[in-house]
């Protein structure tokens, strides 16, 4: 009931909205390690060092009934040793 009432206030409601978007994205293709689970196959008591959280970038978009803002990209080197 209240969208309605905006819109019938302002018959220009939708053009006056943005919505938006974000998406994070690994910079090698790794995925969610919570998810699965890794054994090696000829020794798995080795342990190999990696790093704790790959790089990764976040890209930010917008739309409205206009025009669509971006996408901007954002780099996040959280992944560092």
């Amino acid at each position: 009931m209240k969208m309605k009432n905006l819109i019938i206030k302002n018959p220009e409601f939708f053009n006056e909205i943005i919505m938006s978007d974000e998406a994070h994205f690994t910079l090698f293709g790794s995925v969610n390690k919570q998810n699965m689970l890794f054994g090696g196959i000829t020794n798995p008591s080795v342990a190999y060092q990696k790093l704790l959280h790959d790089g990764k970038v976040d890209v930010w978009c917008g739309i409205c009934s206009k025009m669509m803002i971006g996408p901007f990209f954002f780099e996040n080197d959280s992944g560092k040793l």
